[in-house]
């Protein structure tokens, strides 16, 4: 008869098991730790909440530890990451059992947008002080990003007179047959709004544009993919020697070209490394491989 292993949920220990030992020395977790024990959160500008009645509030290092594990782990939604911290083990060693919920992760972002800027910044002088930056050799390129808004719901100015004119024409088709009919009156139809295309025509003459979207109005219509959506262009430069991206920006010019003095200023000025998943997981290679550690 072979054996089997099972669980078994009435195990007891006779020393309680170190938290310490729930995750492996090459854990992305541990990475994450690492890389920001070696910040001074408050001197970035983090902001320290004043209240002292009341539930005691998170930490700083823990509430930007858990964004940074969504980053690497590409979760994106607030909510995902609030369950999270209750179902990923790694998650749940590097928050100490703590679960912040989404509305708290949430007003941690918006209160230290500027904050977590800088702080990528820093990063971008620590990666050059462990030498990953070779400033040598950097690639510049562009690519679409589709904005989160419906296309159908956009306006486009071909479409919007083609309509106008039309509705024109069905009222006087209208006018006509009850004229012919001698009928006393007439009806509009109940999805016809001439006002309504005659303010989007409006704003489309006010910012000099053919095509605009009432929810985004920063968005501007791209190629993308087959055909064309309302997106934004997002430019990165990569450093040759690891890969790591140390300028970005996104701009709603359709044009590459136009971005590449833009971009070669913002490389010299050697400002901002984003710390997005791609850098993440580039910097965490490179961790695991000893090529550095951010306590050096």
């Amino acid at each position: 008869m072979s054996h089997e292993i099972k669980a078994d949920y009435n195990q007891q220990y006779i020393l309680p098991p170190s938290i310490e030992d729930w995750v492996p020395d090459s854990h992305p977790a541990r990475f994450i730790r690492d890389f920001l024990d070696n910040f001074d959160l408050s001197e970035l500008g983090f902001k320290e909440p004043k209240g002292i009645s009341g539930r005691p509030h998170y930490s700083n290092d823990i509430m930007l530890k858990i964004w940074l594990f969504g980053y690497f782990h590409k979760i994106r939604s607030l909510r995902g990451l609030e369950s999270a911290c209750y179902n990923d083990l790694g998650l749940i060693w590097l928050t100490g059992c703590n679960y912040p919920d989404h509305n708290t992760l949430w007003r941690f972002w918006c209160d230290n947008k500027s904050a977590i800027k800088k702080l990528f910044k820093h990063v971008t002088r620590k990666a050059h002080k462990f030498g990953l930056i070779g400033l040598v050799l950097r690639a510049l390129d562009g690519a679409k990003v589709k904005a989160n808004v419906c296309d159908s719901k956009g306006w486009h100015s071909d479409k919007l007179l083609k309509r106008l004119n039309k509705g024109v024409e069905e009222v006087a088709s209208m006018i006509e047959s009850s004229v012919k009919a001698e009928d006393a009156g007439y009806s509009l139809p109940e999805d016809y709004d001439s006002s309504r295309v005659k303010e989007a025509l409006e704003e489309l003459k006010k910012v000099k544009r053919e095509h605009l979207h009432p929810v985004d109005k920063d968005a501007r219509m791209m190629k993308h993919g087959k055909g064309s959506s309302f997106c934004f262009n997002a430019q990165s430069v990569v450093d040759d020697k690891n890969g790591l991206i140390v300028a970005e920006d996104v701009t709603s010019d359709e044009s590459d070209s136009k971005m590449l003095v833009p971009m070669i200023e913002n490389v010299k000025a050697q400002w901002s490394l984003i710390c997005t998943t791609y850098n993440l997981r580039k910097l965490y290679k490179l961790w695991t491989a000893e090529k550095f550690a951010f306590g050096g």
